[in-house]
């Protein structure tokens, strides 16, 4: 269900959001949990479809510690939170 390619794609933790950002106009994915991320291959693809990787997880602890980890492993992900 995703574009071809765009300017941004949101990585989010749940359906819910992505439904949200779909009806905002907003391409958005949402792996099994916020533990799992995608893998570096999974990643390469949506890296060469979109320009902006943003990454979008709760603001509590767990939702937190798991964009910091994301971020280590793909520093070119853009992380956003509420507070």
């Amino acid at each position: 269900m995703l574009p071809k390619s765009g300017d941004i794609l949101v990585i989010t933790k749940s359906m819910k959001d992505c439904m949200t950002l779909y009806s905002l106009g907003i391409p958005a994915i949402a792996p099994i949990s916020e533990n799992c991320f995608l893998s570096e291959a999974q990643y390469k693809r949506l890296k060469e479809r979109f320009k902006h990787i943003i990454i979008f997880y709760d603001n509590d602890r767990p939702g937190l510690s798991a964009m910091i980890k994301v971020r280590k492993n793909f520093p070119d992900v853009v992380p956003i939170w509420i507070p």
